[in-house]
């Protein structure tokens, strides 16, 4: 969303965290330096990891996680709008639909977009996700 992190890193997501109802993942999230987070996702079955760049950036006051494969030649990005969850060990998850079909060149445009729409039904996929820390 940002061109460039430009939000402190968040200690609280840092650790190991679970998606609710699914144990077929673990995700490891580390503190890479003050702005970036590195999310590593580990399938429990076959101990495949897979490796993201996360960032945080702000729209009308609402945190997004900005997530990035790490290894990618041509690397797409997913965008969560994050909101805390129940208890302090829960972290809700809104992503962001896929279908959306506009193509942004500037950062800028993808804000703007996000700040006239994001309070409409179809911005989110139906199915939020819900995570809780399993550990630090």
């Amino acid at each position: 969303i940002d061109s460039k992190p430009m939000q402190k890193v968040d200690e609280s997501l840092t650790g190991s965290w679970e998606q609710r109802n699914s144990t077929d993942y673990t995700y490891k999230i580390t503190k890479e330096d003050d702005y970036n987070l590195s999310i590593d996702k580990i399938t429990k079955s076959s101990n495949d990891v897979t490796s993201y760049r996360a960032f945080i950036s702000v729209v009308n006051g609402d945190k997004y996680l900005n997530v990035c494969e790490k290894e990618s030649t041509s690397p797409s990005y997913y965008f969560y709008k994050i909101e805390k969850g129940e208890t302090e060990s829960m972290l809700k998850l809104l992503p962001v639909t896929e279908n959306i079909d506009e193509v942004f060149n500037k950062s800028e445009d993808l804000k703007a977009f996000i700040e006239k729409y994001s309070k409409l039904s179809f911005f989110f996929d139906k199915e939020e996700e819900t995570y809780i820390k399993t550990g630090k």
